[in-house]
């Protein structure tokens, strides 16, 4: 390997599902000679990936290990909405290539303003559905594919537009102007997929999710405009801490205070 190849993806960071064994830890190895900061994930095999981040590290590189079920049911066939969050929330990541799953869902990971993005690599890749259009044989890095530059809108269905509108600016301290246009702070955004029967999403088929400062000051002001927050907040090791809120038109509203 050149020293260019080996450096290629210098500065920026892989997550690696299922590998503390088999093709998992073979990618994770890879990644890292090319330079990656690898996230070694494992469900139980903690031994496995203790192993597998040894050799990362004993070869130069730089690795640590991150636990977590990221398969679509658990083993009592219960959805693990905490585990799907893991997957998709990892940490801030760089711009790297992707390969394709196990039966669990893709995931990007950008930051707006910037070029940065997630990894998510398997051991499978699922069958195509219908509609489904694969990627090109050598990648969606291939310079023969467009890119979308990143979220330039997000638009909700209201029966009262103007109150929803304030909700969100009187409420979240969402500073858009007359015309929706709203000048963000740097910093992740997370775009995922999730399967049609997960509860994360509540009963919509999309969720926003807004980063936050201080999630607990951020709650405590939703609370005091009597907005109906969820009981539940959590809390992922690297990740950072989660809670929810639903707006007066009943869309589910993710909060994460990044770690």
């Amino acid at each position: 390997m050149t020293n260019e190849s080996s450096r290629r993806l210098h500065g920026k960071v892989a997550l690696v599902t299922g590998a503390s064994k088999g093709i998992g830890a073979g990618v994770a190895l890879e990644l890292a000679a090319a330079g990656a900061r690898v996230a070694v994930n494992y469900a139980t095999d903690l031994d496995g990936a203790t192993r597998v981040v040894t050799r990362i590290r004993d070869g130069g590189g730089a690795a640590f290990a991150v636990r977590g079920d990221v398969s679509p049911f658990s083993s009592s066939g219960a959805r693990t909405t905490a585990h799907e969050r893991r997957s998709w929330h990892v940490r801030r990541a760089r711009r790297t290539s992707s390969t394709a799953g196990d039966g669990c869902d893709s995931a990007a990971m950008s930051r707006t303003g910037s070029d940065d993005s997630i990894i998510r690599s398997n051991d499978t890749q699922p069958p195509p559905r219908p509609g489904m259009v694969r990627a090109p044989a050598d990648g969606w890095h291939s310079s023969a594919v467009e890119r979308v530059l990143g979220i330039g809108g997000h638009f909700l269905r209201a029966t009262d537009p103007d109150g929803l509108r304030s909700w969100y600016r009187d409420v979240l301290g969402l500073d858009a102007d007359e015309h929706g246009t709203w000048h963000q702070e740097p910093g992740p955004t997370v775009f995922a997929t999730f399967p049609a029967d997960s509860p994360h999403l509540g009963g919509g088929t999309t969720m926003l999710n807004f980063r936050v400062r201080d999630l607990d000051a951020m709650l405590a002001q939703l609370r005091r405009h009597g907005a109906a927050v969820d009981h539940e907040v959590q809390d992922m090791d690297g990740v950072g801490r989660f809670g929810w809120v639903t707006d007066p038109e009943g869309n589910r509203i993710e909060l994460w205070q990044p770690a």
